[in-house]
């Protein structure tokens, strides 16, 4: 299981990748993500942050890992 601290991390370290337009170290923190168990309120964005990332779609992709990191600070 993933603390929300690491959950937090490799979120910001996915927007960050995304806004250098750095797809491949999005596809390596997805990767990260997908072999831990996040924290549970969390755990419904993941299915879509997949989709996001499987479609390349930069601008969701932050908008989501953005709402995610919300939730993780509650």
């Amino acid at each position: 299981m993933a603390t929300k601290q690491q959950a937090m991390e490799w979120l910001q370290q996915m927007y960050n990748s995304v806004e250098q337009f750095d797809m491949d170290a999005v596809d390596q923190i997805m990767e990260c993500i997908n072999q831990h168990c996040m924290p549970e309120c969390i755990a419904d964005d993941v299915e879509q942050l997949r989709v996001y990332v499987a479609d390349v779609a930069m601008e969701d992709i932050m908008h989501l890992a953005e709402q995610m990191m919300g939730k993780l600070r509650e």
